[in-house]
């Protein structure tokens, strides 16, 4: 007995450190440590883990107070990634659809009638009475498919390519800020909506190059090959160098964000999780739409069924009234996410 005391307690240990490093991870630079961000990424999986740990120790509930205190703490925080309650079911207000395309390649296909079959659902999303639509990864190849399938007069895009925002709104202004990259970029439109002129960004921050070294890596763990642990090393360290390109984008658009004299919209692939900082700097001004959806938050299920990277976000005078992932799409390695919102008078 004495023994399985030991031993739990040492799980629930080595657990409240990863549970106290995840939820300490949205507040920590990554120039003043990167580890809290690694359980950042993991935080779901911790969190599940914490879980069954709790159950197995009920009955030690004093003996480890430390670690359940901290489990009543990080599932504040679930709540980022998971949202029980019930949303409101609701088209009413303006709808607003965020997607990362993937450049078009996951649209095209050496068979044309898959092709076409792909082409007829995306003309199908954008006209379901979408208001504004932000995507990312915007080329060559969707750009000559929205002469044809985009039913908006007013669209505005990245320079450089990558972003775009659409909409039958007169755009009142627009213009861009400058990532200094090829693929990254933020586009930013002033709309004006019946309910007077709101400011909308689309970004897309910097990748973190990790799919492919994730894959190696899975693959050398399934094998016990040795190697492993040089393949994580690199994950890591190539998310510390791009997160910090991230913080860097995200405080650029932060900045222009203040001098901004109306009510905001944001939307965008991150490449970060809720429980990054990066994520943080926007949420700290902004109200997350994701607080309005229902069930578990994942947009990127191609790399992890557990990743919230893509996000819709606004100043206090723009409402969230329902907030959806679409699930059925499958027109990328993303998923599309749309919301509902209601506007309250703004200037004109």
């Amino acid at each position: 007995m004495k023994k399985r005391s030991v031993l739990k307690k040492g799980v629930g240990t080595v657990v409240s450190l990863a549970l106290l490093l995840g939820i300490v991870s949205p507040y920590v630079p990554l120039h003043i440590s990167a580890i809290p961000s690694y359980f950042g990424l993991v935080f779901p999986l911790t969190f599940f883990l914490a879980l069954i740990v709790a159950i197995f120790s009920a009955r030690d509930f004093w003996k480890m107070k430390v670690f359940f205190s901290l489990l009543i703490v990080s599932s504040l925080f679930v709540q980022r990634f998971i949202n029980l309650s019930s949303s409101v079911q609701t088209s009413e207000g303006i709808q607003v659809l965020c997607f990362n395309l993937r450049g078009g390649y996951s649209i095209v296909d050496k068979n044309k009638k898959q092709e076409a079959s792909n082409l007829k659902e995306l003309k199908h999303l954008l006209m379901t009475d979408i208001d504004i639509v932000m995507l990312q990864e915007v080329n060559k190849r969707v750009t000559n498919w929205t002469e044809d399938y985009f039913p908006f007069k007013n669209i505005v895009t990245s320079k450089r390519s990558g972003t775009l925002i659409a909409s039958n709104y007169e755009i009142v202004d627009s213009g861009e800020i400058d990532f200094e990259t090829k693929v990254n970029s933020c586009v930013w439109s002033d709309l004006q909506t019946p309910h007077g002129i709101i400011r909308v960004y689309n970004v897309h921050f910097q990748s973190s190059k990790i799919y492919d070294d994730t894959e190696k890596a899975i693959a050398e763990g399934r094998e016990y090959n040795p190697d492993v642990f040089t393949s994580i090393q690199s994950i890591m360290n190539k998310y510390r160098k791009q997160g910090l390109i991230r913080i860097e984008q995200a405080e650029k658009v932060k900045a222009h964000i203040r001098n901004c004299p109306y009510e905001v919209l944001l939307g965008g692939d991150f490449n970060e999780t809720p429980m990054s900082y990066t994520y943080q700097i926007m949420k700290e001004t902004f109200h997350d739409h994701f607080n309005k959806s229902t069930g578990y938050g994942a947009t990127y299920p191609q790399s992890s069924p557990l990743l919230r990277i893509d996000y819709i976000m606004s100043s206090k005078n723009i409402r969230c009234e329902r907030f959806e992932i679409m699930r059925n799409i499958s027109l990328s390695d993303h998923l599309p996410i749309l919301s509902t919102i209601e506007i309250k008078n703004t200037p004109e």
